[in-house]
């Protein structure tokens, strides 16, 4: 791994919360189509009630996941900032910062450090260089 996917860790994680969140919400919204707010209380009226407590019982199931999915996230986002906090140059901790945790591209980056988008890719570099360093990652 290298230290740009390390950093890549948190819009990682944070498009599979995203992915996660969109298929719990399908999945209530199937119960929405055939009459029943899962909002409600839980009441078998249908024809097919073992399908509806499948549905029911999957989007439990698939909650209990997301929430662990939050967590990591959580825990992934607070280290890594912790980390780039560390780093003793502003500016590093700024791109890094803007890029990684805000997951903005580098042009953004530019436009909100007032500086040009050359400078930026410079800035990056040495930013990424200066994490590595002080934070080297195990081989895997």
């Amino acid at each position: 791994m290298t230290i740009k996917e390390y950093l890549l860790q948190i819009k990682e994680q944070n498009i599979k919360v995203k992915k996660q969140q969109e298929y719990i919400q399908r999945l209530k919204d199937s119960l929405d189509i055939a009459g029943i707010s899962y909002e409600e209380e839980k009441v078998q009226s249908s024809v097919e009630p073992d399908k509806f407590a499948k549905i029911f019982s999957q989007i439990e199931e698939e909650e209990k996941i997301l929430d662990l999915m939050k967590n990591t996230l959580i825990k992934t986002r607070v280290k890594i900032i912790n980390q780039i906090q560390q780093l003793d140059n502003s500016k590093h901790k700024d791109i890094l910062n803007i890029v990684y945790v805000d997951g903005k591209n580098l042009r953004k980056a530019a436009q909100e450090m007032k500086f040009s988008y050359d400078y930026i890719k410079e800035i990056h570099l040495s930013a990424l260089q200066a994490f590595e360093e002080k934070f080297p990652l195990q081989p895997t």
